[in-house]
């Protein structure tokens, strides 16, 4: 389910211990955000009417930041005669009101920060370690001794855990509290090795926590440093944390260990969605307890052992329901992941200058990045978090220089990572690239990264130019400063006609001729198919049945499609690692609408749910955090299949919602012919900033299984601008 690398594991085994009488802190800072509840402890009235306050004023700040972004943004396309992408425009879809709450049997939302506390209490800690915890930032605990009216600090340690500080809650997004934790951590609980874990959701390169009694409000990158700053010298040679853990989602990025440069030895994090139970804190804390020489490598490994080992055998308990976990774990050495990230802004440097002179070449990245693992499952188009070594891999035969560099150093850089079978593309380090950004949350994110987390300006200018298709005055200047020239701007028309050209219709395949200048516009292509039904068309979404060869697109359907029982599944695919292909399917999900996320063995077909996404709980106040709150399917669950549906008469847009279902372990994913009926396909050709572009329509008529005809319908025309 998960193997070891063993000569990776040998490596660690032959680090240098520390010494016996060696003494270990462990601070964590525990936000529990929406990821803790229970009714043990909860907000009282007085303290609801006085965050009422703090939640309405971060809301409207970030509303506001969203606002200066997007028309800062708008203002600098006009000046370059461009405009946003046509899906900026595009109607939103009329569908039934969300139901305020869960239905009756909809899963409970454990208090997953006190199940870890309660693992750490479980812990047979030796005299020579000492846990200091800070809680807030949640509703409600399922702890009775955490007060979430209070901001507290618990001391744990072999005599057990006791309230040392009991003050006026504060909130945990702000870099201030986090840097008055460490003064606090400091005076408690010195130590030989110390090491600071980070709990509640993360954002990868956009930062961690959502402090759910401050609206949300996290803590940038820019901002963590910033505690660290205030309270510790920063030497990469002799830092003051042997490890900066993060049980939190995404946060393995090269951008995380680039802000925690000379404060931390190692860094342990997960490249994708962490589940809501997180470490497993009882076996790496009794591992410790019994040998305190391990070395920082090595109890970055324990850690990550047992994490991985824990979610392995739930998916084995699991498997009869079809519920397998996707999780990933690495220890990267933060002093060579600054290396490697000066080794990619030289890459994105060359890239910039490439890009001006011919921009064929930012497609030739956007499919680099698109073709590698992409990590936040039913974010990931938000987040745009990619495997950094395999997109570093996919470049080679364009920069064998740069890449070669960078490669070496990722070497380096991962000392220790495991992934369960289904994540096995994960390399153990993550980066943020602007594969697509096809809606308004993905640009709101992408903007924020160019303009405010990222420092290096070709990097910045490389992704600028990647997004938007044009480069603004700024940023021009700066190429013009490194003699670089003037940029082009994107022109798509070419790929606007492709609607209206011809295409080839085979036994049971269409195919389309692409000119030059269309093929080197293009980003990725897939096949698009909806099924004809008393004037509306039912879609059921895309997949990679296509076939790109020799200048022309291909279709490779066969009539087969993935089925829930009797449903057909309406499906948007999210990408592929080594050997499994990921997808996404919105359903109602027990009395909510939510994403179910599955994962494909690409050789036997077997198909495994990854876990449910509420798609109410990704965003808080304009901000999307990583979806942590991962839901298990169960025996008994309720679905409906949400379907997309066009209605030819009205031009019309709405969802359809399929016949209610139970789920049980005899319910079957797979895929099988699809009904007996009349279906449109169409090729869907995206460009590097994610706009969609569209083939000639073609029906098929199916029956038993069987393609009978395909025919070109010229009367239905798909196109983003009619």
């Amino acid at each position: 389910m998960a193997p070891i690398d063993q000569e990776i594991s040998r490596q660690v085994d032959a680090m240098e211990p520390y010494g016996q009488e060696d003494t270990w802190a462990v601070y964590v800072y525990m936000c529990g955000s929406n990821l803790e509840g229970g009714d043990m402890s909860n907000l009282s009235d007085f303290s609801k009417v006085l965050l009422g306050k703090y939640s309405n004023d971060h809301g409207a700040e970030v509303y506001s930041q969203q606002i200066s972004l997007l028309t800062g943004y708008i203002d600098e396309l006009i000046e370059q005669d461009m405009d946003v992408p046509d899906y900026m425009y595009l109607n939103t879809p009329m569908s039934p009101k969300a139901p305020e709450a869960q239905q009756e049997g909809a899963p409970h939302i454990e208090g997953c920060a006190s199940a870890d506390i309660r693992e750490m209490q479980s812990a047979q800690l030796s005299d020579q370690i000492k846990i200091v915890i800070q809680t807030g930032g949640a509703r409600a605990w399922d702890l009775a001794m955490v007060n979430p009216n209070r901001s507290q600090r618990f001391i744990l340690d072999k005599d057990g855990m006791r309230l040392l500080e009991d003050n006026h809650f504060v909130n945990m997004g702000d870099a201030a509290t986090l840097s008055d934790f460490f003064r606090f951590c400091e005076k408690t609980a010195p130590a030989d090795h110390k090491m600071v874990i980070f709990w509640d959701h993360g954002a990868g390169a956009f930062g961690f926590a959502a402090d759910d009694l401050y609206g949300g409000d996290s803590l940038t990158l820019k901002e963590l440093r910033q505690a660290f700053e205030e309270v510790y010298p920063n030497d990469p040679g002799d830092p003051a944390f042997e490890i900066v853990g993060f049980d939190a989602c995404l946060m393995a990025s090269l951008e995380t260990a680039e802000a925690m440069h000379g404060y931390g030895r190692y860094l342990a994090a997960s490249e994708e969605i962490e589940p809501g139970e997180g470490w497993d804190y009882t076996t790496w804390l009794n591992k410790l307890s019994r040998d305190p020489a391990l070395n920082s490598a090595q109890v970055g490994r324990a850690i990550a052992d047992s994490f991985i080992d824990w979610y392995a055998k739930q998916s084995v308990q699991l498997a009869p329901l079809g519920v397998d976990y996707g999780v990933t774990f690495s220890i990267l050495d933060i002093n060579e992941a600054h290396g490697v990230y000066g080794h990619y802004c030289d890459l994105a440097d060359v890239a910039l200058k490439d890009s001006i002179d011919d921009m064929g070449t930012l497609v030739i990245l956007g499919k680099a990045a698109s073709r590698t693992v992409r990590f936040a499952t039913s974010d990931y188009d938000i987040f745009n978090m990619v495997d950094f070594t395999t997109m570093i891999e996919n470049l080679r035969d364009l920069y064998p220089e740069e890449t070669c560099l960078i490669m070496d150093g990722i070497d380096r850089t991962v000392v220790y990572n495991r992934v369960s079978k289904n994540m096995s593309g994960s390399k153990g380090v993550s980066v943020y690239f602007p594969a697509e950004i096809p809606d308004l949350s993905s640009l709101i994110y992408y903007l924020d990264y160019v303009k405010n987390i990222c420092l290096d300006d070709s990097i910045r200018a490389l992704y600028y130019y990647k997004g938007s298709g044009c480069l603004n005055e700024e940023m021009q200047a700066y190429a013009d400063s490194l003699g670089y020239g003037k940029a082009q701007k994107l022109d798509n028309t070419a790929l606007r006609d492709l609607q209206y050209s011809d295409i080839t219709i085979g036994p049971d395949s269409f195919s389309m001729a692409l000119p030059k200048v269309s093929e080197s516009l293009i980003q990725a292509d897939t096949f698009y198919l909806a099924m004809l039904q008393d004037g509306y068309a039912v879609n059921f979404g895309e997949d990679a049945l296509v076939k790109a060869e020799d200048g022309k697109l291909t279709s490779t359907f066969d009539g087969s499609w993935l089925f829930m029982g009797d449903n057909i599944l309406p499906l948007e695919r999210l990408g592929a690692s080594v050997g499994t292909i990921k997808y996404r399917v919105k359903v109602e999900y027990n009395g909510a609408d939510s994403y179910m996320i599955l994962a494909v063995d690409e050789e036997s077909g077997d198909v495994r749910i990854l876990g449910i996404y509420d798609i109410r709980s990704s965003g808080v106040n304009g901000e999307v955090m990583a979806m942590r709150n991962l839901q298990k399917v169960a025996d008994g669950d309720r679905f409906k299949i949400i379907y997309d549906k066009d209605s030819f008469e009205t031009g019309g847009n709405t969802e359809l919602y399929g016949p209610g279902f139970t789920y049980t372990k005899d319910t079957k994913i797979r895929y099988e012919k699809v009904r007996d009926g009349k279906y449109l396909a169409v090729f869907v050709m995206y460009d590097m900033r994610g706009d969609a572009f569209y083939s000639p329509t073609a029906q098929y008529e199916i029956k038993d299984g069987k393609i009978l005809s395909i025919e070109h319908r010229s009367d239905f025309i798909v196109s983003t601008s009619e």
